[in-house]
């Protein structure tokens, strides 16, 4: 049998070559240290999100990755249009300047999974990480090595790589928090099933204004869902999210997934999607595609040298395909405090803490506004607020939740080079929680039959004095929460103060390269 390629020990192992892995991996690497990614597929691999927000172009320049992206040519998007409530007019989003690309994942993956590979990782795809060893066999504990397995010219290797920190990035498999910690919680208010197949002959939506090549998102007229419509070149993406309960009972009736797909794009559904669609042939050499799309979150993104990132630790509804986003922002928060803790800034249970928090500040910016749409895409006879009710508008509401929707809120989209990022804007959240609150007030209002003066807000009333028991009566009798919506509510007001501030419990992200960590900012005693 031959000899595994792999060094038997590393300063930091990547699990995954997706973009948090590679993002993570690449910059850890530039700062010296001695990284090692393993990923377990071949390169290039295909997975779905095509549409980029904004968001992403500062992490690429900070990279050193804008300029080969730039260079493919995918399709250039200049915004995105959405009408999530059937009685309102589309709204649209604009990214004047800062335009980002609809792409094809697969590719888009491996260039920076290359790129990575040019900053000094050692790369290996088709290796697969089979377990993890713990220092005391305790899984809650400090992981210390993985076994793996690969081919070598064409035989099973397997072989074992000790390192002294561990990114994971293995995506929804989850490694740490699925098979060892189990600490992963679904959003049952948004277990939906995704779909998606891909159409030649198609028409951009918008054509001939500067709009072309947007994608757009409608929601389904029967309250079911939504559907997605994103360019790229030569074809078009089309899919569905729609309620799993409703995708059962819809694929009992008319007896297969391809007949439910066909029958969710058809005008009487998706209205919007007609003129794009109506000399469209779906390419028959791309299967159709389904995935459970269950939102989740883990209690626990980071620990005693490991931390998780991307999809390895959360996961949100792709409304508003802040997957990359929420990817990218994850490898970065893990490179940061990977260094921090190796240059020594900060203790390592500082820089593991902060680590969690950043990811998920940043993942319940997203669900709070999901949410709140999905109130009104399932409840199509509500509307946002009042404002664009006499004005039949949903762009009202999408002027005030577009920067998070564009991951502006994350990261500041300006002339930022590859020194620095500018990270959380005050007014920017302020505004969109007033919105998810009107959001979903209105909605409830309406739901409950109770009139706007009787009416408890819902963020009110978290932030009350009551006892987080009582206050959780409360809402579930006023409004009918989940318990994942109440939980969401309480760590809007629990965190609302990292929201409106880059400081994290004393701590800023340094965004210096060479020197990639935290620095204190005096607020909190050492």
């Amino acid at each position: 049998m031959p000899a595994s390629p792999l060094p038997e020990k590393v300063t930091v192992l990547v699990v995954g070559g997706g973009p948090s892995g590679s993002y993570a991996g690449g910059l850890l690497a530039r700062e010296g240290h001695d990284v090692l990614l393993l990923e377990s597929a071949k390169v290039p691999r295909y997975h779905i999100g095509e549409s980029l927000l904004p968001s992403i172009l500062p992490h690429l320049r900070f990279f050193g990755a804008y300029d080969k992206i730039k260079e493919v040519g995918f399709v250039v998007k200049p915004g995105a249009g959405a009408k999530f409530n059937t009685k309102l007019d589309v709204a649209y989003t604009d990214q004047g300047e800062h335009k980002s690309w609809n792409v094809e994942r697969a590719h888009f993956d491996e260039i920076l999974y290359k790129h990575a590979g040019s900053l000094g990782v050692k790369l290996q795809d088709e290796c697969a990480v089979t377990e993890l060893e713990f220092e005391n066999g305790d899984v809650n504990g400090r992981p210390i090595a993985a076994k793996y397995r690969l081919k070598v010219n064409g035989e099973n290797v397997e072989g074992r790589v000790a390192f002294d920190y561990l990114i994971d990035a293995s995506g929804r498999a989850g490694i740490m928090s699925v098979k060892y910690l189990k600490n992963r919680e679904m959003k049952a208010s948004l277990k939906n099933i995704a779909f998606w197949g891909y159409w030649t002959g198609n028409h951009p939506w918008e054509q001939g204004t500067r709009r072309e090549n947007a994608p757009y998102f409608e929601t389904l007229q029967d309250g079911s869902g939504w559907g997605w419509a994103i360019p790229l070149r030569g074809k078009l993406s089309v899919g569905i999210c729609m309620a799993e309960a409703i995708f059962i009972e819809k694929k009992k009736a008319l007896g297969s997934l391809e007949a439910v797909y066909l029958d969710a794009v058809k005008e009487k559904f998706l209205p919007g999607f007609v003129p794009m669609m109506k000399d469209a042939v779906r390419i028959q050499e791309e299967p159709l595609r389904q995935a459970s799309d269950y939102s989740y979150s883990c209690t626990k993104s980071s620990g005693d040298h490991w931390r998780a990132v991307g999809d390895a630790a959360f996961f949100i509804d792709p409304m508003f395909s802040s997957g990359v986003h929420l990817a990218m922002g994850g490898g970065l928060a893990g490179a940061v405090t990977v260094a921090a803790s190796l240059r020594g800034d900060v203790s390592e249970a500082e820089a593991a803490e902060y680590h969690h928090k950043k990811c998920a500040i940043a993942y319940t910016r997203f669900l709070m506004v999901v949410l709140g749409i999905y109130r009104h895409v399932r409840n199509t006879e509500d509307y946002i607020s009042e404002e664009d009710l006499k004005a039949l508008s949903f762009q009202g509401a999408f002027d005030i939740i577009r920067p998070v929707i564009q991951g502006h809120a994350d990261t500041r989209v300006g002339d930022v080079g590859r020194e620095n990022l500018e990270f959380t804007h005050p007014e920017i959240l302020r505004k969109t929680i007033d919105f998810c609150a009107e959001a979903w007030d209105k909605a409830f209002c309406r739901q409950n039959e109770i009139g706007d003066n009787k009416y408890t807000s819902s963020l009110k009333l978290a932030q009350t004095d009551a006892t987080v028991t009582d206050n959780k009566s409360k809402l579930r009798e006023l409004e009918r929460l989940t318990e994942e919506e109440i939980s969401a509510i309480h760590v809007i007001k629990r965190s609302q103060d990292d929201f409106i501030s880059e400081d994290i419990g004393g701590l800023v992200t340094r965004m210096v390269e060479g020197e990639l960590g935290l620095s204190r900012t005096g607020s909190v005693a050492s």
